[in-house]
């Protein structure tokens, strides 16, 4: 099974696209969820509504499903932190380079002040 890993194949909905297999063997055997039996990946998967697919070549799951159920901690936490900006930090806690967001932080962001649109307003603002 081990030659089946990186195996991926078409999502019938042209030909271009490709969908990446990620069996639950391998799962366990690069430790990606620090688990070590079936029934605890096949667990998790659940409560994370990740679909396990079966077919003859054995029990797996979507990449794409498996990296946003495991990253979705992560992404609540910036939405919640960062608002519609979480894209922008997202990848630096993917890449492990979390400090960098103290980097951008520390940048001056332009603050919006408000500007009198009177004349008398207008005559006194510039003394």
């Amino acid at each position: 099974m081990d030659s089946n890993e990186n195996v991926e194949f078409n999502n019938g909905y042209n030909g271009s696209s490709r969908v990446s297999r990620l069996y639950l063997t391998k799962i366990i055997k690069n430790g990606m969820l620090n688990k070590k039996d079936l029934r605890t990946v096949r667990k998790w998967l659940a409560e994370n509504n990740v679909p396990i697919i079966k077919d003859t070549t054995g029990e797996f799951v979507i990449e794409q499903d498996f990296n946003l159920a495991y990253d979705a901690p992560i992404i609540k936490k910036l939405m919640g932190q960062y608002g519609n900006d979480w894209k922008t930090y997202y990848p630096y806690y993917t890449h492990n380079e979390a400090y960098k967001v103290i980097e951008i932080k520390k940048s001056p962001e332009p603050t919006a002040r408000y500007q009198p649109k009177g004349n008398i307003a207008l005559k006194y603002k510039n003394r």
